[in-house]
């Protein structure tokens, strides 16, 4: 709990040097670890302050993404009361967040949130009515992971709706998603059977995508405890991302190859490949990234050497990991 408060309050340091816009969210993650950790009064007022903020920014689908932080937190106050009314306050962003030219997943966000505040049910027709279907695959699986009675059957919808995607590296995409939901539910034999598909469907990718497909399907076997099968893929990822021009898409590559050495257990690569990677965004975003695995797996003194190793400059990135860590680190 000591290392908790020690990386929130960091934390916090940060969120102080940040413009108005862009406090929300982390205050919500500072008030989430705040309410693990019993300090209630101090998680009142950093949720009361991020739900000030949260109309702040301009662009909607981050207003909504700041809500459903809000909301989080609030279920953890043990205050599902307020928790509904802030989803509520996203909803009605999301037709706002539809005009904007980025997808978000701001709809299935709210129905997962919803399946939290209020009903399963509604939540799940809210999932099933997204018209998007990546999207909606993303919706179901985070109902799923707030509805354990109807889990297996929503995972399994997903499924299906991700099968029927006919762009590849969009069904990849949705694919992987579903197989680490799968994984999350203890199927690890059917989540290396849909990473086996989305693996069969990653060579008839778009050439700019098939670098990211090949690293998700790395995560996706990782995950699955098979990282015979993730090793290979992460390392033809790799492979394409260097041969490539576009130096966005080696970066994004390689911060996930970064989670898929991480996840096969790989740490002493995984670092390496991080610290490599040739500028700060690309590296703090790797290590926030390998901070969050480790974290995960339990090793929490690691996790928040690698948070606090992410460059100043990268604030946001900083922040991500070290809010990560501390959540992890108060129980949540």
């Amino acid at each position: 709990m000591s290392r908790a408060r020690g990386l929130v309050r960091e934390a916090e340091r940060i969120i102080e040097l940040l413009s108005d816009d862009y406090r929300a969210e982390p205050l919500a993650r500072v008030a989430f670890v705040y309410a693990g950790l019993g300090e209630i009064k101090r998680a009142e007022r950093a949720v009361g302050a991020a739900s000030e903020l949260a109309e702040a920014h301009r662009v909607a689908s981050l207003r909504v993404d700041s809500l459903i932080e809000v909301a989080r937190a609030y279920v953890r106050l043990g205050r599902m009361d307020v928790a509904a009314v802030e989803v509520r306050r996203a909803e009605l962003l999301l037709d706002e967040v539809r005009r904007w030219p980025f997808c978000s997943h701001a709809g299935a966000k709210v129905a997962g949130m919803r399946a939290v505040t209020g009903s399963a049910e509604v939540a799940e027709r809210q999932a099933l009515a997204i018209s998007d279907p990546a999207e909606r695959v993303v919706g179901l699986l985070l109902v799923a992971g707030a509805a354990p009675a109807g889990a297996i059957r929503l995972v399994d919808e997903a499924e299906r709706v991700g099968r029927a995607i006919t762009a590849a590296g969009t069904a990849v995409q949705a694919l992987t998603r579903v197989a680490g939901a799968m994984t999350e539910h203890g199927r690890y034999a059917d989540a290396g059977r849909v990473a086996d598909e989305a693996e069969r469907l990653a060579p008839d990718t778009e050439p700019d995508q098939r670098p990211e497909a090949y690293a998700q399907v790395a995560i996706a076997f990782a995950r699955a405890d098979q990282a015979g099968r993730a090793r290979p893929a992460a390392l033809r990822a790799e492979r394409l991302a260097m041969a490539g021009a576009d130096p966005n898409i080696r970066r994004r590559t390689l911060q996930q190859v970064v989670e898929a050495h991480a996840r096969t257990g790989d740490i002493e690569r995984a670092e390496l490949l991080a610290g490599a990677l040739g500028d700060s965004f690309g590296r703090g975003g790797a290590r926030s990234r390998l901070a969050t695995v480790l974290a995960e797996a339990g090793d929490l003194e690691r996790a928040a050497s690698i948070a606090r190793a992410v460059e100043p400059a990268e604030r946001l990135l900083r922040l991500d990991g070290l809010l990560g860590v501390a959540a992890a680190a108060s129980g949540g």
